[in-house]
């Protein structure tokens, strides 16, 4: 799925008219391997990356890719905007923001609401905010597949808060406009964990997911609301 993110999140770079320094962040950027394919394709926009992470061992391993347009820090996007200032010391708003699978890792739904204000409060006004985040109503519409096949429901882990959709839904409207939104995991569940889980099982086999049928299914269309994942674009209002 992380290929399938990265995709994701470089084409809707490719469609932002940014202009000589601009800034574009990652929160959640943990290893910063996502971040650093960002950076090298706007490098010559001379746009400045940042990515964004509460745990400081991941910002320290993610520091040995810095770049002249690249560059990590932590900080919780939690308890407030983000802290970025030109040489006058005056805050700088953000053009584009992205998550891959952030949101989901705070454990409440109020102290979700409150990272996406700030993620609101850090973006210009028109900016986007790209967000790829794991919904409830993908994960129960695999589940249910996955049952009728006779395979077990895949559980959601204990660290993780998958989002309600008609809440965020609700919720975002006061900040944002929705520009379009999928679900960019069904395909690859409905051939890894529906087809080729069920096949294992048939054949008395281990799930391998770095198998030939995972990296095929990487480049299937989008299809279908039977996995967990969706990628939403916001304009903020």
């Amino acid at each position: 799925m992380r290929q399938i993110e990265k995709r994701e999140i470089l084409a809707a770079i490719k469609q932002m008219p940014f202009k000589r320094g601009d800034r574009v962040v990652d929160i959640g950027c943990g290893d910063g391997m996502i971040t650093g394919c960002v950076a090298e394709a706007l490098r010559e926009c001379k746009v400045h990356v940042i990515g964004v992470d509460f745990s400081k061992g991941m910002i320290d391993k993610a520091k040995v890719l810095e770049t002249e347009n690249l560059s990590f820090m932590q900080f919780d996007i939690t308890s407030g905007i983000l802290p970025l200032f030109d040489v006058l010391l005056e805050q700088v708003p953000v053009r584009f923001i992205y998550t891959t699978r952030c949101i989901i890792n705070l454990q409440s739904w109020p102290d979700q609401r409150k990272a996406l204000i700030n993620i609101r409060e850090s973006l210009l006004a028109g900016g986007k905010f790209v967000m790829i985040e794991n919904f409830l109503v993908g994960q129960r519409n695999l589940n249910t597949l996955r049952v009728k096949y006779g395979l077990e429901s895949i559980p959601i882990r204990k660290h993780n808060k998958f989002l309600p959709g008609e809440h965020l839904a609700e919720f975002m409207r006061t900040y944002f406009e929705l520009e379009g939104a999928v679900n960019i995991s069904s395909s690859y569940y409905l051939a890894t964990r529906i087809l080729y889980a069920k096949l294992c099982q048939l054949r008395g086999k281990v799930p391998d997911y770095f198998s030939d049928e995972h990296r095929l299914a990487i480049d299937l269309p989008y299809c279908g609301n039977y996995g967990p994942i969706y990628r939403l674009t916001w304009r903020a209002k």
